[in-house]
């Protein structure tokens, strides 16, 4: 595994906490960068998705994680994001 730290021990149960933290901390953020953002909170909440992608692909790529936390990894924190700036763009 090229010297990264293994996460085969970790219990199944606190990767499900992670895995959710990539999607529901980037659907807050992107409703807060929105809320917050006034007249720019498009770009604010574009600025959060990219945030949260960069980190979680530093993480990704620092430990061994199962596929099925790549996938959730890549393909959770943007659309996250956007869905949580849609939400308080419509109120």
């Amino acid at each position: 595994n090229g010297g990264m730290p293994d996460l085969s021990s970790v219990p199944l149960g606190a990767m499900l906490l992670v895995a959710a933290g990539w999607a529901v901390a980037p659907l807050a953020g992107g409703a807060v960068a929105m809320w917050l953002g006034g007249e720019k909170g498009t770009y604010c909440m574009w600025a959060v998705a990219a945030l949260f992608a960069i980190v979680v692909i530093i993480n990704l790529l620092q430990f061994h994680h199962p596929v099925w936390m790549w996938v959730v990894g890549i393909l959770a924190p943007v659309p996250a994001a956007l869905l949580g700036g849609r939400l308080i763009k419509r109120r």
